[in-house]
């Protein structure tokens, strides 16, 4: 049954405040909406990335000059063996053009090949499809398009692996129990995540603590219900209460345990 804000009021401060996080957050536009749409990490984070995507964009740009950006290259290779793809042929068939000067080419029974890897070639060809001709293809503008791709994808890895590292051991175990939670070996019929001695070992290489860490944040969800101990095994629940901590904990539910925390629950043997 529902309960009104005066009614929350009235029960007291602790009444009145969870009353105020059940509330749905007002919609906002303009400058506030911008100002929250910041507030997310993962948005500043690909912002971020767009941010050196175009940076580089420029340097590249700059460095190549105008003439690689309106003309085929000397060495357009990759847009020649796309052009032979669509010819049905792995062989240019024909020599090299004159401009590209009989340089990185290979001759073999008396066909030309291109002996680069040809994964260049597979992202041209659709390009030299449409133009109808290689020579048609600004490929040093396409290179120079895709290039600053490679540095912006690792800014957003290495961004992955230091919010990884920012987490703490809690999180970090709620997040292995949750891919756990996918593989029907570690579940029991019940729907349960069974923690052996063996998985405990795996356990906490996924989180990469040592077993009294695991062993403490364990006993912590012990006591809040949401793993069962029998004997030396634990049975965890998949639970969205369980999978919200993964976004609320932070590191001083770890570091600083209270002492009845720690001599309630004993490290696994």
């Amino acid at each position: 049954m529902g309960i009104s804000p005066a009614a929350a009021r009235r029960k007291g401060p602790g009444r009145e405040t969870r009353w105020n996080v059940s509330k749905r957050a007002p919609v906002r536009y303009g400058r506030g909406a911008v100002r929250v749409w910041l507030v997310n990490e993962r948005v500043r984070m690909w912002l971020w990335a767009l941010a050196c995507y175009a940076g580089l964009l420029v340097v590249y740009a700059t460095v190549a000059g105008s003439t690689r950006l309106t003309d085929h290259t000397p060495y357009n290779h990759f847009a020649l063996l796309a052009e032979s793809w669509l010819h049905g042929r792995l062989d240019l068939g024909a020599p090299p053009p004159d401009y590209a000067g009989s340089n990185d080419f290979a001759q073999y029974d008396g066909k030309w090949y291109v002996p680069f890897p040809a994964f260049p070639a597979l992202l041209l060809l659709p390009l030299v499809y449409l133009a109808g001709s290689a020579e048609l293809v600004r490929d040093g503008q396409f290179f120079v398009w895709l290039a600053p791709i490679g540095p912006a994808l690792l800014f957003v890895i290495l961004e992955k692996l230091r919010e990884l590292t920012t987490l703490s051991v809690e999180q970090r175990l709620v997040a292995a129990l949750r891919r756990l939670a996918t593989h029907e070996s570690f579940l029991t019929e019940d729907g349960r995540i069974e923690l052996c001695s063996s998985r405990y070992r795996l356990l906490c290489e996924l989180v990469g603590a040592t077993r009294e860490s695991v062993s403490l944040v364990l006993g912590r969800l012990t006591g809040e219900g949401l793993v069962e101990r029998s004997g030396s095994t634990l049975f965890v629940t998949p639970s969205q209460r369980l999978f919200d901590r993964l976004d609320r904990t932070g590191d001083d539910l770890l570091l600083v345990p209270s002492l009845d925390e720690v001599t309630q629950s004993a490290p696994l043997q």
